[in-house]
């Protein structure tokens, strides 16, 4: 194991924010170029995405999202998140779920993040993060 610096050490220089309306079902589970797909972010330079907000605006039943990566070819299946049945009134906010991931998500250059829903329900994904550079 190496006990020098890298070199070539890699900062964020400026955040970006993006988000993606989901409402239509789409069940595929390869490639949902066939359904509606929401697109969250599209990475104009290498960005590395540090979390994905999934926030319903409607009442929720049991079902599924999915979160893609999209290299302008192929949709990648990064995961599934659960969606429990939240019944929205004056003292229970709709469902909303953090995604995390361990050192992020690199999105190169023109790939994008996007997601659907298994089911016919109203919801907003947005993800948060910050564009890639080397230092001068």
């Amino acid at each position: 194991m190496s006990t020098y610096p890298n070199p070539n050490p890699v900062f964020g220089l400026a955040p970006i924010f993006g988000c993606g309306v989901l409402g239509t079902a789409n069940t595929a589970l390869t490639a949902p170029g066939g359904g509606t797909v929401a697109t969250i972010i599209t990475a104009t330079v290498n960005s590395l995405i540090h979390v994905v907000r999934f926030k319903m605006t409607v009442t929720s039943s049991a079902g599924m999202w999915r979160l893609w990566h999209y290299d302008g070819a192929t949709y990648y299946l990064i995961d599934e998140i659960n969606i429990p049945v939240v019944t929205v009134s004056a003292t229970q906010g709709a469902y909303a779920f953090d995604y995390y991931v361990p050192g992020g998500i690199l999105l190169p250059e023109g790939h994008s993040l996007r997601a659907t829903t298994e089911k016919s329900e109203a919801a907003v994904a947005c993800a948060y993060g910050e564009t890639l550079g080397r230092a001068a």
